[in-house]
């Protein structure tokens, strides 16, 4: 039996992360915008962003992440990762 457990962290600065998960999903809850990798830009109050590895692999991107403007940097970052028990 597996269960999905998430794992949330808080990022306030420039950084790069890696996913290590099944999914990962970026949540901008700042004023400030927001670049991943260069490529995908989330703006304040924008939709989340959410990426997937193929089924049953596990992905292990890194991702950039960049602040564009002043304002509040704070953006949530939530992987879905699988246990799997022993049921």
């Amino acid at each position: 039996m597996s269960s999905i457990i998430h794992e949330f962290e808080i990022v306030t600065q420039n950084k790069n992360v890696r996913s290590d998960c099944r999914a990962i999903m970026f949540v901008n809850k700042g004023t400030s915008t927001v670049t991943i990798n260069g490529v995908y830009t989330i703006a304040p109050g924008e939709a989340p962003l959410s990426l997937n590895a193929d089924h049953p692999d596990i992905d292990v991107t890194n991702y950039r992440i960049k602040f564009n403007d002043i304002g509040t940097k704070n953006l949530i970052i939530i992987r879905q990762l699988t246990h799997r028990g022993n049921n």
